[in-house]
Formats: C-alpha cells, sequence, structure tokens
C-alpha cells in the first residue's frame, strides 16, 4: 500500500507537471500568434487605408497580456530570464504599434507608412518569435525529460508490482506451510494431551482405588481397637490404666476421622463424590447432629443453643449425610478451640420458590478465633490458623477443605468472620 500510494503520488506529479508544460507551450503559441495578428492587423490598416482592421487591436492586445501574464505563472516564481526579455519586447512593440496607430488616426498616413517600411515592427516581431521558440525549445527538453519520468514511475510501479505479487505468493505459501504445521503439531499435542488424560484418570482411578482399599485395611482394625478398648473401658481399671484406656481411644478415634477424611477429599478430587436426593427432616438432622456434641458440650460447660426459622419448612429433599458431614465438621471445631462461653447455631430462611429453599446455616462461637490474616488460608487442604493449633488442639487441617468443596458441590458458598481472642462465625448457604 505504501509503494502503491508513493508511485501513485509519483505518477500524478509527473501527470501534473506534463499538463503544465502542455499549457505553457500552448499559452506561447497562443501569444506569437496574438502577436502577429496585431502586426497584421496595424500594417493591414496602414497599406490599405482601413480603420476597420484596427477595431480589435484592442482585444488582441489585451490577449498578448493576459497570455503573457499566464505563462509567468506557470513558472511558480521559477521565471527564466527570456522572460523578461520577452515581456521588453512586446512593450515595444506595443509602443510601436500605437505610434503607428495615432499617426494613422491623425490622418496623417504617410507617416504611418513611413513607420510601417522601417521594418522596426518586423523586426521586434521576429525577436519576439524568435525568443517564444527558443523557450519552446527549452520547454520541449523538459516536456521529455518529464515524459521519461512518468515512464521510469511506471516502470518502477510494475516492477514494484512483480516483486511484491512474488512476496505475497511466498509469504501465502509460507503461510500454508507454517499452518499445517502448527495444525500437525497442534494433533500431535492433542494426541499427547488425550494419552496424558488418560494416563491422568487411570492413576486418579488407581488413587482412589489405594485410597478405598487403605481406608477399609485402616478402617477395620480401628473399628476393632475403638470396639475393645470401649469393652475395655467397661471393665474394673485402676486410674492410670484408665487414663492409658482413653488415650488409646482418643488417638483411635482421631486416626479414623483423618482415614476418613482423606478418603471424602480424594472422592471429592476425583469427582468421585455424588450428591444423593432423598427426603429428610430438617429439624431432626440439625437435632442429631447436637446430640451427637450434648456430652463434649457439657463436659466444657458451654451454652449451646439452637434457633430455626419458623418459616422453614421441615422436610425437604437433598443430600443429609453431606449436610450433615458440613455441620459436624464446623460444630465439631467450634467445640474444639472454645474452651468458655457458648456455641449458637441458627438455620434461616433465605428465600424459597416452588420447587427449592435456600438455607443459611450460622454457626458462632466464643472460641479463640481466627487472625484476619489466616482466614482465607484456612479453607486450603493441610492448613490451619496457627503452627500451635495441631500440637494443642489436634486436627489434620482438612475438616474446613472438605466442607468448603462439600458446599460447593450443593452450589452454596461460606464466609466467615472472625477476630481473633473473641471468636468465629461460619456462615454457610
Amino acid at each position: 500500500q505504501v509503494l502503491s500510494g508513493y508511485n501513485i503520488r509519483r505518477l500524478s506529479e509527473g501527470n501534473q507537471s506534463l499538463l503544465n508544460e502542455l499549457q505553457v507551450q500552448a499559452e506561447l503559441r497562443r501569444l506569437a500568434s496574438n502577436v502577429m495578428v496585431a502586426e497584421s492587423d496595424v500594417r493591414g490598416a496602414v497599406i490599405t487605408n482601413n480603420a476597420s482592421h484596427l477595431r480589435n487591436i484592442e482585444t488582441t492586445d489585451r490577449a498578448v497580456e493576459t497570455e503573457l501574464l499566464r505563462v509567468k505563472d506557470r513558472f511558480q516564481g521559477n521565471i527564466p530570464p527570456q522572460i523578461a526579455e520577452l515581456e521588453i519586447l512586446i512593450e515595444r512593440k506595443k509602443d510601436f504599434n500605437k505610434q503607428i496607430i495615432t499617426a494613422f488616426d491623425s490622418d496623417n498616413p504617410d507617416k504611418a507608412r513611413e513607420l510601417v517600411t522601417t521594418n522596426r515592427g518586423r523586426i521586434l516581431r521576429d525577436s519576439i518569435l524568435a525568443l517564444i521558440s527558443d523557450l519552446e525549445h527549452t520547454r520541449q527538453s523538459e516536456l521529455s525529460s518529464i515524459v521519461r519520468s512518468i515512464e521510469s514511475t511506471g516502470n518502477r510501479a510494475r516492477m514494484w508490482g512483480f516483486v511484491i505479487t512474488g512476496i505475497a505468493l511466498f509469504a501465502l505459501i509460507l503461510s500454508f506451510w507454517f499452518i499445517t504445521s502448527q495444525g500437525r503439531q497442534q494433533q500431535k499435542m492433542i494426541q499427547a494431551l488425550n494419552e496424558s488424560e488418560r494416563r491422568s484418570k487411570d492413576v486418579a482411578h488407581m488413587k482412589e482405588q489405594f485410597l478405598a482399599n487403605m481406608s477399609h485395611e485402616i478402617r477395620t482394625p480401628m473399628n476393632s481397637i475403638l470396639g475393645f478398648t470401649n469393652l475395655l473401658r467397661r471393665t474394673e481399671l485402676n486410674d492410670i490404666q484408665r487414663e492409658y484406656v482413653q488415650n488409646i481411644h482418643s488417638a483411635g478415634e482421631n486416626l479414623l476421622t483423618l482415614v476418613n477424611d482423606i478418603l471424602d477429599l480424594s472422592k471429592i478430587e476425583a469427582g468421585m463424590m455424588h450428591l444423593e436426593e432423598s427426603r429428610f427432616s430438617l429439624r431432626s438432622m440439625v437435632s442429631s447432629v447436637g446430640a451427637m456434641f450434648a456430652e463434649k458440650i457439657n463436659e466444657k460447660k458451654l451454652n449451646f443453643e439452637v434457633q430455626i426459622d419458623k418459616e422453614l419448612p421441615d422436610i425437604l429433599v437433598g443430600d443429609a449425610v453431606r449436610l450433615t458431614q458440613i455441620l459436624v465438621n464446623l460444630l465439631s471445631n467450634a467445640v474444639k478451640f472454645t474452651e468458655e462461653g457458648r456455641i449458637d447455631l441458627r438455620v434461616d430462611l433465605v428465600n424459597s420458590t416452588d420447587s427449592s429453599v435456600r438455607v443459611r446455616f450460622t454457626l458462632s462461637d466464643t472460641g479463640i478465633g481466627i487472625a484476619r490474616s489466616k482466614q482465607k488460608t484456612v479453607f486450603e487442604r493441610f492448613q490451619q490458623a496457627e503452627t500451635e493449633t495441631s500440637r494443642r488442639y489436634g486436627g489434620s487441617g482438612l475438616g474446613l477443605s472438605i466442607v468448603k468443596q462439600l458446599v460447593e458441590l450443593q452450589h452454596g458458598s461460606i464466609d466467615l468472620r472472625s477476630e481473633l481472642g473473641k471468636g468465629s462465625q461460619f456462615i454457610v448457604e
């Protein structure tokens, strides 16, 4: 586009110069013609003694002046010396013609004939015509130069056209080759990705199968250990033995909880966690969750209160098991990290339609709280608010991560509001 624009501009400028030169030559010819017409009219009037020949002399003189001005304008300030000389000769010729006309008009035809026969008029006329011829010859050279320039520009434009066409064809071939090559590479990459995805799925399935098997293998003896420790606790034991048995039982429960959490997390990550839809009583479910922690709450002498919105329908359809797991994890943390004060569970109706309800569970406690800088990380795997927490309170840091993913599986959200030393509030919708 740039080269085409440049060549077109050059051609346009050349054509304009050519037109200007042709107009200069045409005006020079008209100037010579008008000078000869004026000379002829004056000589004809004197020789024939007929004043009718002088009727158009003023018009002819004005035409001569006009053509001379046009010629000067065509040169646009770069006026050659011949023009100035031509201007002087034309003025002399006009003055000489006026002398003849004045003598002719004053009824002195002899003097007018005498002026004509001096041949001074012819000499001036021939000088003017010679100058015009010289100018035409000079401009003819300029005209030839302009024509050659136009031809050169045209040839250059044609050559660049061929060059650009060749470049375009080469670029087209190169682009086609590049696209084809990229297509082949992309196809290979897609095949490699498909193979990698298949292997990843196989590995994930193997991991899931391994974790399920290991979970089963670990849970079976752990349940036996917990069962025997429960039986052992019912026998007559001294204080030291009872403490040992209690420690074994607590460690077993913690290990079983960890195994269950890891299995749940692996199921969620592998996409194997499926939500069930069954009818359940919301109030009964909340009541049973509270009952699970009644003993621990009483041991710590905490106040525990549950409030359920009266507008909430009691019978709902959903995955009661996963909802219970969410509440158990949250309530377990609240009991674990609250040494004194209270724990409140509030269940509210957010909105409802003919086919669904949106429920908000708000669990508040007066426990140790979570620093603002740590609140975003507590929902990540194996993360706890402080490094000392796991040593002091136990736990693996998987509970809240599982809760968040279970909530998101049910198209919900979980939010945390907490202040260090003043307790925490978890809001699940």
